[in-house]
């Protein structure tokens, strides 16, 4: 995710570097054309004009919706953090009253469970599978049954209700504590699925495709449109509204895919860890991990 600290002009021009030698090309064969061949050569400024302000308009509005599958997976996140608190919350009170006095061991079994999904569940967004963030809470029987399953991040919310049911076959809980955090259980397993539905929902493709190319036939018919009007200072003109046009589709083509590992990404390992270090001091663990910073302009 971008932070507020300056963002480099370089990451801003580097994304859109292939666009703009084109473009710089481009105007090198048009200043050739009108200088030496056909330098009366001109169309009606409408005609950009006219494609310019449709192009605004459909940039604006796929813009709007490429933030809003951004913000949706941030949404989603944010209640992954809720979530995951309030299981761990649920475990230490429920246990804590119950009859039979609860083992720390068992109730930290689930909360490196929860630590591990949500660590995994970023990665496989990404995929992009780090072992170091979450081997250390699992032991070696859970990590074998990882290996045999596609979907890692539900086969550990099975576990987890896996191990709430031997806390209420054990009378470490009551029957309506099981289903409230069984409950908060499936409120993860939503979120995962609603991570999973805009991971694998591709924005419309063709739609994309339009956009790019309306942009270069408007960059292409300006300068025949400006050609009486203007004379040198025309080409630093259309260089910068080039920039602008590709530079807007560029960021809304990296919003669309929040769980793409790239700068407006969603700071799902941050997350994850500010996730785990809540829960282990919710649950008096001596070793809490840092949290994630950065020193550029941007976190994972």
């Amino acid at each position: 995710m971008l932070l507020k600290k300056g963002i480099p002009y370089s990451y801003l021009f580097g994304i859109i570097k292939v666009e703009i030698a084109y473009v710089a090309i481009f105007m090198i064969l048009f200043f050739s054309f009108h200088n030496f061949f056909a330098s009366e050569y001109s169309i009606p400024l409408a005609i950009p004009g006219v494609l310019g302000t449709s192009i605004s308009l459909i940039l604006g509005f796929r813009t709007s919706q490429a933030y809003s599958r951004w913000w949706e997976a941030r949404i989603v996140w944010g209640a992954i953090v809720n979530d995951s608190r309030a299981l761990v919350r649920e475990l230490a009170c429920f246990t804590n009253v119950a009859e039979v006095k609860t083992p720390k061991s068992r109730i930290d079994e689930i909360v490196n469970l929860q630590i591990a999904w949500c660590h995994l569940l970023g990665q496989s967004l990404r995929k992009r599978i780090e072992p170091e963030y979450w081997e250390s809470y699992l032991d070696q029987e859970q990590k074998e049954r990882l290996e045999v399953h596609d979907n890692k991040p539900n086969l550990l919310l099975l576990m987890i209700s896996e191990k709430i049911h031997l806390l209420k076959k054990g009378n470490h809980i009551n029957y309506y504590h099981q289903v409230q955090m069984d409950w908060t259980v499936n409120r993860l397993s939503e979120s995962m699925g609603k991570c999973e539905r805009i991971k694998n929902t591709v924005f419309p493709t063709t739609y994309c495709m339009m956009v790019h190319i309306f942009i270069y036939a408007f960059i292409f018919v300006l300068p025949f449109g400006l050609a009486k009007t203007m004379g040198w200072e025309m080409y630093p003109l259309i260089f910068g509204v080039a920039c602008i046009f590709f530079l807007i589709e560029k960021i809304g083509m990296q919003l669309q895919d929040p769980f793409e590992n790239s700068g407006t990404d969603t700071p799902m390992t941050s997350l994850a860890r500010t996730i785990e270090r809540n829960v282990l001091q919710m649950t008096n663990r001596e070793k809490i991990p840092a949290p994630i910073t950065s020193d550029t302009f941007f976190i994972n």
